[in-house]
């Protein structure tokens, strides 16, 4: 009785973390866009990143928490949580450039 349980969870999870990099995905085309057009410094390119950012982190909780069991999950749940923290401080770069960027094209 525990086993459809089991597996209508494990889909759950696994659809969520499908979303999650459909949402990655999503929001790197649309950096790659920026970037492209010569704009690679904006504040909205850092929101995107903050989004990848939270995104790797639910992925990395959702490892974490160990209802797929396998032996990489906690491996993988560290990946993810490290690249949302390296994500995290890009996107505060990118942030910070922007800014630099928009004061600098206000003094020209």
């Amino acid at each position: 009785i525990a086993r459809p349980r089991l597996r209508s969870i494990t889909t759950n999870i696994l659809t969520r973390k499908a979303l999650m990099a459909l949402t990655v995905i999503w929001q790197l085309r649309k950096i790659l866009v920026n970037v492209n057009q010569g704009n690679p410094f904006s504040l909205e390119n850092a929101r995107r990143v903050k989004i990848i950012s939270f995104c790797c982190m639910m992925v990395g909780l959702l490892f974490l928490a160990g209802i797929v069991p396998s032996l990489l999950a906690p491996m993988l749940g560290l990946a993810f949580l490290f690249l949302s923290a390296l994500s995290l401080v890009l996107s505060e770069l990118v942030k910070q450039a922007a800014i630099y960027k928009e004061e600098n094209d206000l003094t020209i």
